[in-house]
């Protein structure tokens, strides 16, 4: 739950296509969901996150790939730890200084395995 380093893995330009959300675009735009999502989950914990990749494809300063992703969220007190499952894809591209960024991400619900 490092929300400076989580939004640093994004591209200035990148775009965040989330379920029945309007598409996100720039970092700050993603990084702003990001800090109001954590903010309105005060004392929430990831206690376990896993994502199976299954694809991933380089073409020059150019990558995608896709997997499939499991997390366990602990709230605060003694409530049962809510399980997630997902489906995610990235595209990713590298910078001028090297770094591989976020270009594109899209995420929607995947059945419990």
């Amino acid at each position: 739950m490092d929300n400076p380093a989580i939004i640093d893995m994004w591209a200035e330009d990148g775009v965040s296509l989330l379920p029945s959300m309007a598409p996100m675009i720039g970092r700050a735009a993603i990084g702003k969901f990001i800090n109001d999502i954590s903010a309105q989950m005060p004392g929430y914990k990831i206690v376990r996150e896993k994502i199976d990749f299954r694809d991933i494809q380089v073409s020059g300063d150019w990558a995608s790939e896709w997997g499939l992703e499991t997390q366990g969220l602990q709230p605060p007190g003694n409530q049962p730890t809510m399980e997630g499952y997902g489906k995610l894809l990235f595209v990713l591209h590298k910078n001028a200084k090297g770094e591989w960024k976020i270009q594109q991400e899209m995420w929607n619900a995947n059945p419990k395995p």
